[in-house]
């Protein structure tokens, strides 16, 4: 059930408000056997907004907005068996997993059984809880030849999260983590025009305090890493642009950014009981008995780091607009852009002290593209060609039980068009199609280096909808829609296994629709994936910690009627 609204309008000459909340729940989608249903929903959020006209030419809107999720059935996984080959990529198996009884119904197996993702015996429900509150106040200021701008934002998150990480009936895993964040940012902008530019320059300043914690014990082994930390970061930038127009068909479009980014993070394994005689956990050694010993988890000393980057962004642009086409412009430009650097947590501090930081991502991208309307303003087409190359690209790596950025080298060069067509007669076509070449390079597996598939970049998308409606006398209009869908194969890891790979699969959406001739009412009735399609949306493979990997799906089908009324 999902309820929303709005409210808008003047409170005196000088002062216009808006107020909006919203409210979705939804029952768990997930199957359970042995326990309630998993993955409920239940999201809450809000925003005011207070304009204040203080003349002619200044302005304050003041904003203040939050967004409460409180799922008390969170995550939730399909176990399935798996290993690691002999050049330690992992691979899925009969038998090769830990018996489990997976089904709680007293008969143990090492793989799921059933080929039912969305379903299962989960005896742990798991928890989503998540509070963002935020305030805003934007000051605007008209002068003669330019306005300037001041952007002030503060931002509190506070989020817990666990869930059963075994996808079993069991206490085999179980993942949590979670953080206080306070953020505030301000930033002052000044743009305006000439008869051939139009420019804009400011500074922006950042700074973020995180507390957060997470682990992944096993209670089964008395298994019981803990990490706590914090991170504190201060950004401040300056930047500029202008837009010139060389004559009335060419534009330069040049913008410059620098970047000075400061992070401090302390890290420390603060519980690690359990398998102390297998050398797993000595985290209660002295530190000077420990000082042999490698990694965080052995040791339990708290470690602090701090890094201090400096980087400049920019772009170089050409547009032109020939006299030949109907809203045509064809443009070419590079850009240059930047990720800050920053640390890896490690879930159970199976990381070595050099391999904590990772430092900044730069990329370098070239495009060339066309947008035009043809056939009488009939058909509008976008299409884009692209290259992008990175330096120190920030790739995500699964370890054992615990995720790592490391920086490698990588390259994407991809395409994309959009054909957008209303011939008439109530008639909307919308057609999209997306290439993708993307690998990052040098992967270490077992001591061998590998290019791989960077993760979330299926080779082929493509999507479709076509509406159609239909007026009625007296004005009121009815519709049809169809949406499709389609994405390739992709991967979940930077190194690719077998296990951590998504088949491709469509997805089609159905909707009906019905608007009063007034503009008050509408309606509508929709199915979401109406094929009931099973397709993953992420993975992680802990074959080399417990020979099994844990599958996350998408929805199965969606259906539902919404109404809405405006006063």
């Amino acid at each position: 059930v999902e309820v929303s609204g709005a409210v808008n309008g003047a409170l005196t000459d000088n002062i216009q408000a808006r107020f909006a909340f919203y409210n979705n729940t939804h029952d768990g989608y997930i199957k359970n056997r042995i326990g309630p249903d998993l993955r409920e929903g239940d999201n809450t959020a809000f925003r005011t907004m207070v304009n204040f006209d203080i003349d002619e030419g200044q302005s304050v809107l003041w904003k203040v907005h939050g967004n409460i999720v409180d799922d008390a059935k969170g995550g939730v996984f399909e176990y399935r068996a798996s290993e690691l080959d002999e050049n330690g990529f992992g691979q899925f198996c009969d038998d090769c997993g830990t018996f489990l009884d997976l089904d709680g119904d007293g008969n143990f197996e090492s793989s799921d059984g059933d080929g039912e993702p969305l379903e299962g015996s989960f005896n742990r429900a798991g928890l989503v809880y998540r509070e963002v509150y935020g305030t805003s106040a934007t000051y605007v200021h008209e002068f003669e030849n330019y306005t300037f701008t001041s952007v002030t934002d503060f931002l509190t998150i506070n989020k817990e999260y666990e869930e059963e990480s075994d996808g079993t009936s069991v206490d085999r895993w179980i993942y949590f983590a979670g953080a206080n964040i306070d953020q505030f940012s301000q930033e002052f902008r000044w743009n305006g025009e000439t008869e051939k530019s139009r420019w804009a320059t400011g500074l922006y300043y950042l700074q973020i305090e995180n507390e957060f914690y997470g682990g992944f014990p096993s209670p089964e082994f008395d298994y019981f890493p803990r990490y706590d930390a914090t991170l504190n970061n201060k950004t401040w930038s300056v930047f500029g642009q202008i837009e010139y127009d060389l004559d009335e068909s060419l534009t330069l479009t040049a913008g410059l950014r620098w970047t000075d980014d400061k992070k401090e993070m302390d890290f420390q394994m603060t519980q690690c009981v359990g398998l102390v005689a297998e050398g797993f956990c000595p985290a209660t050694l002295p530190a000077e008995d420990g000082d042999g010993l490698v990694g965080f988890l052995v040791d339990g000393r708290p470690r602090s780091y701090d890094r201090h980057d400096g980087e400049y962004s920019g772009k170089l642009q050409l547009d032109w607009r020939p006299e030949f086409g109907i809203d045509t412009l064809l443009y070419a430009g590079i850009s240059r852009g930047t990720k800050g650097g920053s640390f890896n947590a490690p879930l159970d501090g199976f990381l070595m002290d050099d391999e904590i930081k990772f430092d900044p991502e730069v990329l370098t991208a070239y495009e060339v593209g066309y947008k035009g309307t043809l056939i009488e303003g009939k058909v509008r087409l976008n299409a884009a060609a692209f290259f992008y190359d990175y330096t120190d690209y920030q790739a995500f790596q699964f370890v054992g039980n615990t995720s790592q950025i490391l920086n490698k080298e990588a390259e994407i060069k991809g395409a994309e068009v959009e054909l957008v067509i209303t011939p008439g007669g109530g008639w909307d076509i919308l057609l999209g199609v997306s290439v993708l070449d993307a690998e990052v390079f040098d992967i270490d597996v077992n001591g061998s280096l590998y290019d791989q598939k960077i993760i979330l970049a299926p080779d082929f998308t493509a999507n479709a909808t076509i509406r159609k409606s239909w007026s009625m006398d007296g004005g009121s209009e009815w519709s049809a829609q169809l949406t499709a869908n389609y994405l390739d194969d992709q991967f979940f890891n930077t190194v690719n296994h077998e296990t951590v790979h998504a088949d491709s699969y469509s997805l089609y959406g159905l909707r009906f629709g019905y608007a009063s001739a007034d503009d008050k009412w509408d309606a509508s009735l929709f199915v979401d994936n109406l094929t009931d399609e099973r397709y993953q949306n992420f993975g992680f493979d802990i074959s080399s910690f417990d020979n099994f990997t844990i599958l996350s799906y998408g929805k199965p089908r969606w259906a539902g009627v919404n109404v809405k009324y405006r006063f």
